[in-house]
C-alpha cells in the first residue's frame, strides 16, 4: 500500500501578489482622491452659481484631474514599489506584469467612475 501523499499548497503567482498588493493602496488612494474631486466640485459649483450662471460644468475640467491622478499613480506605483518587492525578492519582470496590469485595472476603475460621476 502506498500512502497518499500531502496536499501540496500552490504558491500565488508573483505578480498576481503584486496586483493584489498594489491594489489595495491604490484603492485606499482612490477613495480619498475621489472623495475630495466630487466634494470640491460640488462646493465650486454651488458657489459659482451664487456668482453667475455657468456656462459649462466644473466636471468637465475636473476630468483632467482624472487623467494625472492615474499618471501620478503609475508612476509612484513604479518609482517607490520597485525597489521594495525586488528587496524582498520579487524579480523586476514580476513586478513589471503586476504593476501594468494593476494599472489597466485602475485605469478601467476610473474611467467608469468618472462616466458616472459627470452622468449625475
Amino acid at each position: 500500500m502506498t500512502a497518499l501523499a500531502p496536499p501540496v499548497r500552490r504558491r500565488p503567482a508573483p505578480a498576481g501578489l503584486v496586483i493584489r498588493t498594489l491594489l489595495a493602496r491604490n484603492l485606499q488612494i482612490a477613495r480619498w482622491f475621489w472623495l475630495i474631486v466630487v466634494l470640491a466640485a460640488a462646493a465650486i459649483t454651488l458657489i459659482w452659481l451664487q456668482v453667475t450662471q455657468p456656462q459649462w460644468s466644473v466636471l468637465s475640467w475636473a476630468r483632467q484631474a482624472v487623467l494625472w491622478f492615474s499618471f501620478s499613480q503609475a508612476i509612484v506605483t513604479v518609482t517607490a514599489g520597485l525597489p521594495a518587492y525586488v528587496a524582498a525578492g520579487l524579480t523586476r519582470r514580476a513586478f513589471a506584469r503586476g504593476a501594468v496590469a494593476l494599472q489597466l485595472i485602475a485605469g478601467v476603475g476610473n474611467a467608469v467612475v468618472l462616466v458616472v460621476v459627470m452622468q449625475a
